[in-house]
């Protein structure tokens, strides 16, 4: 089998003539100078599109995260007027008193649960007091 390097349409000698012609054309000053003055101003032209294109990008990324955030916060104020509105419901259904007698019915219920409230909080410090110095 006979290699084919320099055939007329072979692949290496198109670029090697490609090369050589590049080659030759470097090895001016003039010529190189007009490359190098070129291959800069399209580096800072790719440069600057690219540098564009990041601050898009990231201007849309704050957006995207604000308005997640922001959807966030209106979930958490969307739960508790819901669950303001389903304490207010679930009270009313449970007191059947009107006036005086359901405030004083929300006042001692409120005051049992403080009380058992408290005396959690004061066996679980006693607890932790009591692991601690084990």
């Amino acid at each position: 089998m006979k290699m084919r390097l320099f055939d007329e349409n072979s692949k290496f000698r198109r670029v090697a003539s490609v090369a050589f012609a590049v080659g030759t054309l470097l090895t001016e000053p003039k010529r190189r100078r007009a490359v190098a003055s070129d291959l800069s101003r399209r580096l800072d032209d790719a440069k600057d599109a690219a540098s564009g294109r990041y601050r898009s990008v990231a201007d849309r990324l704050e957006s995207a995260t604000d308005a997640l955030q922001d959807r966030g916060k209106l979930a958490t104020h969307a739960l508790a007027v819901t669950a303001g509105i389903g304490m207010g419901v679930g009270l009313g259904l449970l007191l059947a008193g009107h006036g005086k007698e359901a405030r004083d019915a929300i006042k001692n219920r409120a005051t049992g649960l403080k009380s058992k409230i408290t005396e959690a909080t004061k066996s679980a410090r006693v607890r932790s007091i009591r692991i601690s110095i084990d």
